[in-house]
């Protein structure tokens, strides 16, 4: 179980022990491990061009390969104003389609590079089916005119990620700098914990509880059935003895 957030962590384990797991794993910084999501993210950009491509029209494909190409080259010119190689960047293309009069559409996945003329009746087919897997067999309006609509790229870059640090605060041998009496509202009792500073338990560490752990932004709670020890990237891992 991976528990992280400000208040996860003082209930992990006993959510855990509850539902058959035996290891909550919890990472540095858990309150903020939604943020470091984000920060390790790929950074994507969309890029959209109203194309209106009606697929009984094979011949005028060229008005989507330029906007195609249009956009394409937007992605890179942004990808290096914003200090990234584009090089590096992966661009996927998506085209919004539906039959002539509907409201909705629905998008298929396009291959890298030039559509052709020929190309518009295998999308034609490929439309149909999607359309039918999504609303129902028999729903299609087979032989009315398809259109599709819009042009998407998806742009994405994996480059400018932070670099996963390994821990190298605390000791092996942390020692306690407290002791607390706290409430455990499982089992109905209170009890007498040491309290320990997150910062103080360095890699190899092992302790068992029951015991807290100060942290700067949440407080981890170790039942007695539980032990503890912090991985090589900060982790702490609370194992069911």
């Amino acid at each position: 179980m991976l528990s992280y957030g400000g208040m996860t962590p003082l209930f992990a384990c006993t959510v855990a022990e509850q539902t058959g797991i035996s290891r909550v794993v919890v990472p540095p910084h858990s309150a903020a491990f939604s943020a470091w999501g984000v920060v390790m993210a790929d950074r994507v950009r969309r890029y959209a061009r109203t194309v209106s491509w009606n697929l009984e029209a094979p011949e005028e494909v060229e008005g989507v390969n330029r906007a195609a190409a249009e956009l394409e080259e937007r992605a890179r010119r942004d990808a290096a104003e914003a200090g990234l190689d584009p090089e590096l960047l992966r661009q996927r293309r998506i085209g919004s389609f539906r039959f002539l009069g509907q409201v909705w559409e629905i998008d298929l996945p396009l291959a890298d590079g030039r559509l052709e003329p020929g190309d518009a009746e295998a999308l034609y087919d490929r439309f149909v089916a999607t359309y039918e897997s999504v609303y129902g067999r028999g729903t299609a309006w087979k032989g009315s005119p398809v259109v599709m609509l819009d042009l998407e790229v998806h742009a994405s870059i994996s480059d400018g990620r932070p670099k996963f640090r390994l821990w190298s605060q605390g000791s092996e041998k942390p020692t306690p700098h407290a002791r607390r009496t706290i409430f455990d509202p499982v089992r109905r009792e209170s009890l007498a914990v040491e309290v320990y500073a997150d910062a103080e338990i360095g890699v190899g560490a092992e302790l068992s509880g029951p015991l807290i752990i100060d942290g700067g932004d949440t407080t981890i709670y170790v039942p007695a059935e539980f032990s503890c020890a912090r991985g090589p990237l900060g982790n702490l891992d609370l194992t069911r003895r």
